[in-house]
């Protein structure tokens, strides 16, 4: 096997890259990494690392630096759209080296995801429908996986164990800057505040909005937010911000949905409360006349309500990948790797009310398929059975491809 010279850069606020960094040293790989701050010194081990600790607009010409020195053969990173990720990435792109972009699963529970070059509005997966007939016949079938053993608890605690690293290693690195808006202790405190609460009233009170419709008869749409710093908002949506996207869909709601429909609307489960949601609803439900037309629930079971809607308004969260596998006719208002004619309503928002159709079963079908096949890896990055099956697996799928390219 053609030895390579694998560069890591940022993952995912647990070992998993430490692992699989090990398991490609003991396949005769050569390996190092740039740490950005504490906590990922925290995650690897015994390792060579270089310490990025400039202003960021000196990234580029480190990076650069590196890949003259090393001339890497292939780069690893958890997010392609952080922004310590992409001079790094088009750096890459320049020497012809291989990009392997890990991120959460486009598959829930048992999947977690790798694509080269690039992820959800990036990814290169066909939006061609032919393509998915033609290559289901040329792949194995997949069913959903083995059980990784996946906890919030445990996912929770890796993160506080990076955090508290990045906060007392601060000083090392004193230009990093966090990718997401809030710092840690307000993420923690909102975790804390929010789901004991999510869990005991936010379940109860959805429960009863789902038997209420019921009980009514009533026909209702589901519109499941994202978080409002997801890169799959800011860098693959028309909208800035959710209070937007929220206000686009609720005024096409009011003058182009039948009188009869509702709109349940469903907070994101990892939501920690900053914007109040249900707040900005009710003033643009009041402003709107909708009273009693549209639902906000900041818990339940979201399967109970993908089988008996009308239909599933996304952005381009993952939870239309669920909506589709219900059956459940969907439109996507942002770039999605499942916005695909046959699949997603390809009209306007305004005539998805009226005109959406179910998803064609066999299409959906052969693109899971796909999906699995090209970009999906059965295990976790928290748990230790869970990234000791991604290790493995995701060793298999980057050694094959490097294996097939030089023979």
């Amino acid at each position: 096997m053609k030895n390579r010279h694998f560069l890591f850069l940022q993952g995912v606020a647990s070992p998993f890259f430490d692992q699989l960094a090990d398991a490609l040293i003991a396949a005769q790989q050569q390996v190092d990494k740039i740490h950005f701050c504490g906590g990922d010194n925290f995650y690897w081990k015994d390792k060579k690392a270089w310490h990025f600790n400039a202003p960021s607009h000196q990234l580029e010409a480190f990076i650069a630096e590196k890949f003259c020195q090393a001339q890497f053969t292939d780069v690893v990173l958890f997010g392609d759209m952080r922004p310590i990720h992409r001079p790094a990435i088009a750096i890459a792109k320049k020497y012809q080296a291989k990009i392997w972009v890990f991120e959460e699963g486009y598959l829930r529970p048992n999947w977690l995801t790798l694509e080269e070059n690039g992820v959800n509005g990036n990814s290169s997966l066909s939006k061609n429908p032919d393509d998915y007939l033609l290559q289901s016949q040329q792949i194995p079938m997949y069913q959903n996986g083995l059980d990784t053993d996946y906890s919030i608890l445990i996912r929770l605690w890796r993160d506080i164990q990076y955090n508290f690293a990045r906060y007392l290693f601060s000083y090392r690195y004193p230009h990093y800057q966090l990718h997401r808006p809030q710092s840690a202790l307000r993420e923690y405190w909102g975790w804390i505040t929010r789901f004991p609460i999510q869990k005991i009233f936010g379940d109860y009170f959805a429960n009863q909005i789902h038997k209420q419709l019921l009980k009514n008869n009533s026909s209702f749409f589901l519109f499941p937010l994202q978080l409002h710093y997801d890169a799959q908002i800011i860098y693959h949506s028309p909208f800035e911000t959710i209070e937007g996207a929220i206000s686009i869909v609720l005024e096409s709601f009011a003058q182009y949905a039948d009188k009869k429909d509702v709109l349940v609307i469903k907070n994101h489960p990892l939501d920690i409360g900053i914007i109040n949601y249900r707040k900005i609803i009710q003033q643009k439900q009041k402003q709107l006349k909708l009273e009693n037309k549209v639902f906000f629930m900041n818990g339940g079971n979201l399967e109970l309500f993908l089988k008996d809607c009308k239909g599933t308004v996304t952005i381009n969260s993952t939870v239309g990948i669920s909506a589709l596998q219900n059956n459940s006719p969907v439109i996507s208002l942002g770039k999605a790797i499942y916005n695909i004619a046959g699949l997603t309503f390809q009209g306007s928002l305004d005539d998805f009310w009226t005109q959406a159709q179910s998803p064609d079963k066999t299409l959906f079908k052969n693109f899971r398929n796909t999906v699995i096949h090209q970009t999906q890896i059965n295990g976790n990055f928290y748990t230790e059975k869970g990234i000791a099956m991604a290790v493995e697996n995701s060793l298999q799928r980057i050694l094959c491809a490097t294996a097939m390219e030089t023979e």
